[in-house]
């Protein structure tokens, strides 16, 4: 707050100076260069406000750590190609290799104002993923790299689907998930926080009969 005061006082005096100082022309070439910068400033401060809420609520996985226990492959390129949708049509595009990931999420020492995270929020993107919130036109490609398309949670020793709870503390999952042919390995993305690695293994190869 001290410098938002410190900032309007000074655009107070500057205003004060220019009119007294700058030629009609100079004044009105000022007024339109500050509206641009207003329109800017205004639109950053909005994204801003926007997304302090995901922050906050994403930080209770702020320096998590993913204890991978298996990644097994549950389909075959060929398999996945061949798969369709209740109306008949190619249920993809592109074939993808799945993988079934069994993996305990174990969060961070963060104190935030969240204390538990939901598994049905977590997404895999690539190693090489950056994330600028702040910039809405550089998307990274390579976070479309993977699906995931379930999410079991365990408890009482039983994997159970998940239902969008939220968690306290560690949480053992087991994620089924289609990825693109050729990844080597992904990160767990979080809202804004990433950590932790799933190394993937080359599906098996369905050979024609």
């Amino acid at each position: 707050m001290k410098n938002i005061g410190l900032l309007f006082f000074i655009a107070i005096v500057g205003i004060a100076f220019a009119i007294k100082y700058l030629p009609w022309w100079a004044l009105l070439l000022g007024v339109v260069v500050l509206v641009v910068i207003g329109k800017f400033m205004v639109k950053k401060l909005l994204l801003r406000l926007f997304l302090k809420p995901f922050q906050v609520k994403g930080a209770v996985l702020k320096g998590a750590s993913a204890e991978v226990h298996s990644v097994t492959p549950v389909t075959t390129p060929a398999q996945a190609a061949a798969e369709t949708t209740a109306e008949g049509e190619p249920a993809e595009t592109t074939p993808k290799d799945r993988y079934s990931v069994d993996v305990t999420i174990r969060p961070g020492s963060a104190v935030t104002p969240f204390t538990a995270w939901g598994p049905g929020e977590l997404c895999l993107v690539s190693p090489d993923s950056v994330l600028n919130p702040y910039d809405t036109e550089s998307a990274s490609s390579d976070d479309d790299l993977c699906e995931v398309q379930s999410v079991e949670v365990e408890q009482d020793g039983r994997f159970q689907p998940d239902e969008g709870m939220k968690f306290p503390g560690p949480q053992r999952l087991k994620l089924t998930i289609a990825v693109k042919p050729g990844t080597p390995a992904l990160k767990f993305r979080y809202y804004f926080e990433e950590f932790g690695c799933v190394t993937l293994l080359a599906p098996p190869v369905t050979r024609a009969a």
